[in-house]
């Protein structure tokens, strides 16, 4: 499995907009970081690349059907588990895959309540820890 860098493309410099882009750059910098110390628990399906032997032989999405988001995560932690050594971050600019930022608060809100309702799912403790430590670090800095 190949993890990749993941960017907002931000359409105009809004609080909403630049607030998603440090939050989002600070989980980019804690998978990074989580390879770098050999203990990755972060992906980003929208940049995230397997070989579909693989996905069969681990049963790709399946046992994690009943909730609403989260299948990159959890097929993460499938591959991490059987083949830890075969599990890399692409650390490339050229690599880097863009994506849109939530255009509301109750959109941004919505979707971090849908992160924190698969979390308590992970099988990896580190994942939890370190959500818990960026979300606090950033409320820190916009207090």
């Amino acid at each position: 499995m190949m993890v990749g860098p993941v960017s907002y493309n931000i359409l105009n410099t809004s609080f909403l907009e630049n607030f998603q882009l440090l939050d989002f750059l600070s989980l980019q910098a804690a998978t990074l970081g989580g390879f770098g110390i050999k203990k990755p628990f972060l992906c980003n399906g929208a940049n995230l690349a397997y070989k579909k032997t693989v996905f069969t032989e681990l049963n790709g999405f399946q046992g994690n059907e009943n909730i609403a988001s989260g299948d990159d995560i959890f097929l993460f932690e499938k591959f991490y588990e059987k083949y830890p050594y075969r599990v890399h971050f692409l650390k490339s600019n050229q690599a880097i895959v863009s994506t849109k930022a939530m255009k509301s608060w109750k959109e941004l809100i919505q979707q971090r309540m849908r992160w924190a309702a698969k979390s308590s799912s992970y099988t990896l403790g580190m994942g939890k820890f370190v959500g818990i430590i960026v979300l606090l670090m950033n409320l820190a800095f916009i207090t």
